[in-house]
């Protein structure tokens, strides 16, 4: 991007402010903003183009459709026991054996039949 292209897109981003537009009409927005600032035209944005640009500009959610928008956790990262831990403190659930991964065999993969590739 030219200097005038970054200061463009620098502009309309902070005109924008945080509400978002479809690309291609950004894209465009963007280059009207640079054609003025390289042709030296006042202001760069005008009366005309903020209306274009809040017409087109969607706002970012708020309240609960900001809420709903967010992903959701998936339910196999959320607890099995929803209990607070404080409750189960002292119980054995929050005490379970360490795990350990299984070490690989030393002479193949199982389904190399033990066979090691290159090894004849």
């Amino acid at each position: 991007m030219t200097p005038p292209e970054n200061a463009a897109e620098s502009l309309v981003r902070a005109y924008l402010d945080g509400r978002t537009m479809p690309r291609v009409l950004q894209d465009a927005v963007v280059w009207v903003v640079a054609s003025r600032l390289t042709g030296g035209e006042e202001p760069v944005l005008d009366q005309a183009l903020r209306g274009d640009i809040d017409n087109q500009a969607i706002a970012p959610p708020v309240g609960i459709e900001a809420a709903a928008a967010q992903p959701a956790p998936c339910a196999l990262l959320r607890r099995w026991n929803p209990a607070p831990l404080s409750a189960r403190a002292g119980s054995s659930e929050t005490q379970s054996p360490p795990h350990r991964l299984p070490r690989a065999p030393s002479q193949g993969w199982p389904w190399h039949g033990g066979h090691v590739r290159g090894s004849g």
